[in-house]
């Protein structure tokens, strides 16, 4: 597998290679008389040394960073290596600080444009005009509408997946982690593109396809400096264009959505999208990329989520029926009502939990520096550097959380309650970001889709707790399957199987 700067090294002419070396040499000479008041690296950032050290960030992301986090409590911060580059990491009070920061100063936009290269592979629709922001908004605007079409395609995504297990004495084996992956995508696109396109193979296939396509164009050009990376991006599109499946498929649903009036079209994230672009003929690529933008995220972190959720539950059994109480008392015996997902106070609590225990990752709230920008500690980020705020270390920090590392499912409920918050208090629910708790990010770049991914997370828990018993293979003695931790994520286990035995007392109906 080549890295980025073999790719890069690779697909360059090695004419242009070298006069964009010179070029780069030179702005380098001219930045290096410039003084500087940065914050400290925890590792050597010189030259030799920094190569071997983005490779140690790579494999062991987890201790480099909680270094840095010890040795700057209580609120400080610190350089390291990230994915090629040296990054600025805040903790403390200066979470505060990076999120209410100016965009014209440490941007949000330009570091998404940035790592999936918007601008050239999608277009100024996502790069500049952001359609994918009032996209997700109106998308969680129409929860309530959504959520019925959700429920009712669970039951055959689910039965799809069971089919595929095997069973003995009564119980389905599956491999979670691809089967709720592939169980996830349906039911985003099913409150995506609907029916029947959410359970078309082709779609599907097409879909994932385009996302991959995606993600190598935008790894493949972002070692390139910014001013050749048109270049770069006509050169690679000589070797085919990308989307192409994607647009071809798309654009006759969309002709047929434009032939119906607007109030009478399908209430539906594409339906969504269309109302935000402005032209009355919009460019199929763009749609399909803020589609493409938007369901990647939805699934990665709604997949995540949930899966880090579901190993805890079968991991701590006696917590399943504890849910399933609270669960009955709030919704009955019926299918889940909408109304109902705000008042599981307890089951709210059990995936903030998980949340907290197993983050998504050790950094949240990543921005670039569009003009140098001074924290109120004097330390600079210079001009098109990165900075970020600590992300998992401190959930896991005992200043901040009672036994840190200690699962306790209903920390919070319990906190609620002993804080006496009123029922209408959300300061302690799963979709509420604050500077101790980063799942979400912070500010007014938290995450816009939180809304969507806990109801469907929510929603699933509810579903497998009340309709199934799960557990572990004997194999696994009851431990909970070990997270992944690999370049600052914490992906949930891919390879577990776990076992699924219908309910005897459950109307299936």
């Amino acid at each position: 597998m080549f890295t980025s700067e073999q790719a890069w090294v690779f697909l360059t002419p090695s004419r242009l290679l070298s006069k964009w070396y010179q070029e780069w040499r030179a702005q380098d000479q001219d930045g290096m008389n410039e003084p500087k008041n940065e914050a400290k690296p925890i590792v050597s950032n010189a030259y030799g040394a920094s190569f071997i050290n983005q490779i140690r960030s790579a494999l062991w992301n987890d201790s480099m960073v909680q270094r840095g986090y010890d040795s700057n409590k209580p609120g400080g911060m610190f350089k390291m290596p990230f994915f090629g580059q040296w990054v600025t990491i805040v903790t403390g009070r200066y979470i505060e600080e990076l999120a209410k920061a100016p965009d014209n100063c440490l941007s949000f936009q330009e570091t998404i444009n940035d790592m999936m290269q918007l601008e050239l592979l999608i277009g100024p629709a996502l790069s500049r005009d952001q359609i994918h922001l009032p996209a997700i908004r109106g998308l969680t605007r129409r929860l309530n509408v959504i959520f019925p079409e959700i429920v009712d395609e669970t039951h055959s995504a689910f039965a799809t997946q069971m089919e595929k297990g095997k069973t003995a004495d009564g119980w389905t084996s599956i491999k979670a982690f691809d089967a709720f992956g592939d169980l996830v995508s349906q039911l985003n696109h099913r409150a995506f593109v609907g029916l029947p396109l959410c359970r078309d193979e082709k779609w599907n296939k097409t879909m994932v396809k385009s996302a991959a396509e995606l993600t190598v164009q935008a790894l493949l050009l972002r070692p390139f400096p910014e001013s050749r990376r048109a270049d770069a991006h006509e050169y690679m599109k000589s070797y085919g264009k990308m989307l192409e499946e994607g647009v071809n498929l798309l654009t006759p649903l969309l002709e047929q959505r434009r032939a119906v009036p607007e109030d009478e079209r399908p209430n539906d994230l594409l339906t969504i999208i269309m109302s935000c672009v402005s032209e009355a003929e919009p460019d199929p690529r763009a749609i399909i990329g803020t589609f493409l933008l938007v369901d990647q995220v939805a699934q990665s972190t709604t997949q995540m989520t949930f899966m880090h959720a579901l190993y805890y539950v079968v991991a701590y059994p006696e917590y399943a029926e504890i849910l399933r109480e609270e669960i009955e008392l709030v919704n009955g015996d019926g299918p889940l009502a909408y109304r109902s997902l705000e008042h599981l106070h307890k089951l709210d609590s059990f995936l903030r939990e998980t949340q907290r225990l197993s983050g998504l990752s050790n950094f949240a709230m990543a921005r670039i520096a569009l003009q140098d920008y001074e924290f109120s500690n004097g330390v600079k980020i210079p001009k098109g550097e990165m900075a970020l705020a600590i992300g998992n270390p401190v959930h896991h920090d005992s200043d901040v959380y009672e036994d840190p590392l200690e699962f306790k499912p209903f920390r919070f409920s319990e906190r609620a309650q002993a804080e006496a918050l009123g029922k209408g208090s959300k300061k302690y629910d799963m979709i509420t970001p604050s500077p101790q708790f980063l799942a979400w990010g912070l500010g007014r770049h938290a995450c816009p889709g939180r809304w969507y991914a806990s109801m469907v997370v929510k929603h699933l828990m509810v579903y497998i707790i009340t309709k199934y018993d799960v557990k572990l293979p004997d194999s696994a003695k009851g431990k909970r399957p070990a997270d992944w931790n690999f370049m600052g994520s914490c992906v949930p286990n891919m390879t577990t199987q776990l076992l699924f035995k219908r309910r005897d007392d459950v109307d299936w109906e």
